[in-house]
Parts: C-alpha cells; sequence; structure tokens
C-alpha cells in the first residue's frame, strides 16, 4: 500500500478533476473588450437567426436545452426560474463550479451564479449572460464574493498596456468567457439537432463574439484532430456541467460519473489520460477491464454530439484503497474499491 500511496504522491501536480495548462501566449479573445458592459452590468449576448424555424419550435428546442443544461447538481442549484411560452421567454437561475486548477490534495476553484436569458421569435434566438458574480475559496473562512463589474472587467482584469490579464482576477476573466462560449455554442448546436445539415445557421451578434464568426455565413461543426496542448483546460467542468462516456469494442458506450474523471497527465514521458473507476460499477468496470483501446468523450448535455473524443490505449491498472483516497476526493466511499487506469493518448478529437 505505501508503493500505492507513492505513486499517487508521485501524480500530484497531474491526477486531477482538471487538467491544466499554461498558455505562452494570451488569446487575443480574452483581452481589451472581451467582456463587454451594458448600462454598467456585464452582458454577454448574441444573436443567432435561424432559417425555417418557427417561435414556437425554437422555445421547446431551448426550454429542452436549458432543461437539461441547468439542473440541481449536488449541493449546486442551477434552474430554469421562468418560462413564458406565448412571449417565447426562458430565464435561468445557474449556479455551478469553475475549476482553475487540480493536483492531488488541493482543488483551485469558484462558484460561479449568473443569470442566462433566452428570448425567441420566429428564426430568431437571442442569448443573454448577466448578473455574474463569484464565491471564491468558499471553505477557507467564509471565502471570498466578487462581483463581475468589479472583477473580470478591463479595468481590473488585464494590465495597464491591455497585453496581458491580471495576476488574479485573470484566471476569473478567462475562465468565464471559457464558460460564456460554451453555453452559447451548446445552445447553438441544440438549435440546430434536427437539422439536414442544409439550415444555414447565422450569427448577428454583438462585438464580443464578431471576431469568432463572420455573420451571413453558413456554421459548420465537426469533430477535428487536435494536439494535447489544444485541449481546453476546463475538462472537469465539462465533466460535471455535462456528462463524459468511454466507448470500447463494437462502440459500447457506458457512462461515467465526474469524479471518475482523474486528468491528463505525464507517465514516463508519455500523455496519459487517468480514470477511477469504481469496481461496483460493473458495466465501466467490465468495460476497462476487457479492452486495452477505449474512448473518453465529453458531452454538453445527453442527446447532443460530444465536444471532446480522447483515444486511449491502456497502459495501468491499478487497484487502490478508497480509504487512501479519501485525501484525494472526500466524497469517495470508504468501503468501495477503486480502481486507477493509465491509458496513453493516441488521438484527440474536438469539435470545430
Amino acid at each position: 500500500m505505501k508503493k500505492i500511496l507513492l505513486f499517487f504522491l508521485m501524480l500530484a501536480p497531474f491526477f486531477a478533476t482538471a487538467n491544466n495548462h499554461t498558455d505562452n501566449e494570451i488569446n487575443p479573445k480574452y483581452l481589451e473588450g472581451a467582456v463587454p458592459l451594458v448600462d454598467g452590468i456585464v452582458t454577454f449576448h448574441e444573436t443567432f437567426t435561424v432559417e425555417n424555424k418557427s417561435k414556437a419550435e425554437l422555445y421547446q428546442t431551448m426550454l429542452q436545452w436549458a432543461g437539461n443544461r441547468f439542473k440541481p447538481h449536488g449541493e449546486l442549484s442551477s434552474r430554469i426560474a421562468y418560462t413564458n411560452e406565448e412571449e417565447g421567454e426562458i430565464a435561468v437561475v445557474a449556479e455551478e463550479y469553475i475549476i482553475f486548477s487540480s493536483a492531488l490534495l488541493s482543488i483551485d476553484r469558484t462558484r460561479i451564479y449568473y443569470n442566462f436569458i433566452i428570448d425567441v421569435d420566429d428564426n430568431k434566438c437571442e442569448l443573454t449572460m448577466q448578473r455574474i458574480h463569484y464565491w471564491y475559496n468558499e471553505n477557507r473562512d467564509g471565502g471570498l464574493k466578487y462581483r463581475a463589474e468589479e472583477w473580470i472587467v478591463d479595468k481590473y482584469a488585464l494590465n495597464k498596456k491591455k497585453t496581458k490579464l491580471a495576476s488574479k482576477s485573470g484566471k476569473f476573466r478567462k475562465a468565464t468567457i471559457d464558460l460564456k462560449d460554451n453555453l452559447f455554442l451548446s445552445a447553438q448546436k441544440a438549435m440546430n439537432i434536427s437539422a439536414d445539415d442544409k439550415e444555414t445557421v447565422q450569427n448577428k451578434t454583438n462585438e464580443s463574439a464578431a471576431a469568432q464568426e463572420n455573420p451571413g455565413t453558413t456554421i459548420a461543426k465537426e469533430l477535428n484532430k487536435i494536439t494535447i496542448s489544444e485541449l481546453p483546460n476546463n475538462l472537469s467542468t465539462r465533466a460535471i456541467n455535462g456528462y463524459v462516456t468511454i466507448t470500447a469494442g463494437n462502440n459500447e458506450e457506458v457512462e461515467i460519473k465526474a469524479d471518475n474523471w482523474g486528468g491528463i497527465g505525464k507517465a514516463s514521458l508519455t500523455d496519459v489520460v487517468y480514470l477511477l473507476i469504481e469496481e461496483s460499477r460493473i458495466a465501466a468496470s467490465a468495460l476497462m477491464k476487457q479492452y486495452n483501446t477505449y474512448t473518453v468523450s465529453f458531452y454538453p448535455a445527453k442527446g447532443q454530439e460530444a465536444e471532446i473524443k480522447i483515444e486511449c490505449k491502456k497502459l495501468k491498472a491499478e487497484e487502490v484503497s478508497a480509504e487512501k483516497l479519501k485525501t484525494i476526493n472526500p466524497a469517495l466511499d470508504a468501503s468501495k474499491k477503486y480502481t486507477l487506469y493509465t491509458g496513453s493518448i493516441n488521438t484527440i478529437w474536438k469539435l470545430e
């Protein structure tokens, strides 16, 4: 058991519920103008024109999407707070975690709260994210609370030259923009679930999204190969807010829990994925024991397309006592047994 514990200590920088990357260069999308203010309130707003979709169709589509995306999770209480089908309005009160980094014995995260407003009409859907605030380090003397307007706007989250992110608030700004992008992309995909790939989606958006899409063009999304350095750094958040599966054999796919995702690391200079599978999870455990190659997939919600797929080859399976793993995740049941699977990364796919 000492050898196993030592093995975990060696993994400390890597075994995590979030994979951590450091960018050598800051993506311009996080810099000046990326966080717009409307009447003094941080407001992300985007309008999509969807051809040949009635108000009623779009309302039902977005209501289903919101119901899947925003729902209570443990102590987090995201929910649909208001609906008006006649007016085409859906209002969500959201509460979730943003995970900045995570290691064996520590996790750096914040709660984020925000309102998400959906307003549909014939051939049109407007999305708004606003009233954003944070509760950071909640377990340390009550933590710290910030409003977006005093924390992630250009004045506070960028250096004087507006060429770099600030050391503290910058990570909140970057993670919030990533969350906004993922939400808008997920909603956009929901609007095209039943499309036949001929439907044109036109992005007529404010300046914060203008650099990302050209209005009047068809948005076509497909899985493309990427390198490990191009992987998003919020896989843990995606696992918590969406769902994760493993696929092996004859495309047999099994859903796993968010805490089964161990993160990205290195083993003998090889890029690897860690999965922590509880043995009583019969389907997942059997799949991992039976096959040497498998794919880990991240979905924004059930019924939607996978955003990330990581193809792996199994390198090692280590049985680990849950009692020892309590230092990693206090939620683990000490009466159960877990197996840590280490798999080398063969190919990574990302929805573009």
